[in-house]
């Protein structure tokens, strides 16, 4: 998937989860060399180019964690 925003442009990123684990965090890669928590998050990109987007998100606890990853492309012109 790739979305498209323009240089100095403030980009929204959140994740939707359905399942029956409970998301304990939420780690984002901006992929520009800046990172944030939480499940919405915003970014701005001050450079054109494109950027591969993480989202690490952690589920449950104990036996039952989980990590799952996300990633997704941002051209940003």
């Amino acid at each position: 998937e790739e979305d498209s925003a323009q240089g100095g442009m403030t980009v929204q990123f959140s994740i939707q989860y359905t399942g029956n684990l409970p998301v304990t965090s939420v780690n984002w890669d901006f992929g520009d060399g800046t990172k944030a928590s939480g499940s919405s998050v915003s970014h701005l990109y001050i450079n054109s180019g494109t950027y591969q987007v993480q989202a690490q998100v952690s589920l449950g606890s104990g036996e039952n964690a989980c990590l799952a990853v996300s990633t997704t492309s941002v051209n940003i012109q």
